[in-house]
C-alpha cells in the first residue's frame, strides 16, 4: 500500500516507465529485428555483441512471462485494424508521434497511403486546460487542476464512421510554488507527457471495441422505418 499520494505517484510512474520499456521491446521483436542480417563485412566482435544482444532481449521477454508480467494498458488490437492510416488533426497535436509509435508497437501498421489502409484514424483536437484549484489567503493560486482531450473518430476504407468522435481524456493536479517557479514548468511538462501516455492507452482500449460497420447496415434502419 502507498503511505502518500506523492509515493503512490511515483510508483506509478516507474511502472509505467517499465511497462513502457518492455513493450518497446515486443515491438522490436514484431518489426523484425531479429531477422536482421549483419554485413559479411561486419567485425567479429561486433558480430558476437549484437547476438549477445539479441538473445540477453529474447531472455529478458521470457523471464518476465514466466514471472507473470503483464504489459499494463496492452490491448489486443482486431485484425481489421492491423493497417491503418493515421491522419493528424490541423495544427498538428503533440499525440500524435506517440500514438503512431504505440500502435506500432501493437503490431499495427502505420501507412501514409489511405488505399492500403484497413481504416482511418483520425485526430480531430487536443485540448489542455488548467484551472485554480485552490488559493491562499492573499488570493494566490496554491494548486492548479491540468485537464487533457483528444477527440478522435475511425473511418472504414469507403468512409464509413466505424467510430465517431470519440473522446479520451486525462487529469491531473500541479501544486504550485512561488519559490520554485522554473521547477514547477518541468513539473507541468512531465504531467503532460503523462496524460498523453494515459490518453494513448485509452484510443488503443477504444480501438478494440470497434466493430467495422458496413454501408447496408446504415441504410438498414433508415429502410426499416419505410411504410
Amino acid at each position: 500500500m502507498c503511505n502518500t499520494a506523492e509515493r503512490c505517484h511515483k510508483l506509478s510512474v516507474l511502472s509505467q516507465n517499465a511497462t513502457d520499456a518492455v513493450r518497446r521491446l515486443i515491438g522490436i521483436l514484431r518489426r523484425g529485428w531479429f531477422s536482421w542480417n549483419l554485413s559479411p563485412n561486419t567485425p567479429p566482435r561486433n558480430k558476437v555483441q549484437f547476438s549477445l544482444m539479441r538473445y540477453l532481449l529474447i531472455l529478458t521477454l521470457l523471464t518476465l512471462t514466466a514471472c507473470g508480467f503483464h504489459l499494463r494498458g496492452s490491448v489486443e488490437i482486431p485484425p481489421y485494424l492491423k493497417t491503418i492510416q493515421l491522419e493528424d488533426a490541423s495544427p498538428a497535436t503533440r499525440i500524435a508521434p506517440e500514438l503512431e509509435r504505440a500502435l506500432q508497437d501493437e503490431g499495427v501498421i502505420v501507412t501514409g497511403d489511405v488505399a492500403l489502409a484497413n481504416a482511418v484514424l483520425r485526430l480531430h483536437s487536443e485540448s489542455f486546460t488548467r484551472r485554480v484549484q485552490a488559493v491562499d489567503a492573499s488570493g494566490k493560486a496554491q494548486e492548479y487542476g491540468l485537464h487533457y482531450v483528444v477527440v478522435f473518430s475511425v473511418l472504414g476504407p469507403d468512409g464509413i464512421a466505424w467510430l465517431s468522435n470519440a473522446n479520451v481524456s486525462a487529469t491531473r493536479d500541479l501544486r504550485f510554488d512561488e519559490g520554485a517557479v522554473l521547477g514547477a514548468g518541468g513539473e507541468q511538462e512531465q504531467l503532460q507527457a503523462e496524460m498523453r501516455a494515459e490518453a494513448v492507452r485509452g484510443i488503443l482500449r477504444q480501438l478494440a471495441r470497434v466493430t467495422p460497420v458496413t454501408a447496408e447496415a446504415e441504410i438498414a434502419p433508415a429502410a426499416g422505418n419505410v411504410p
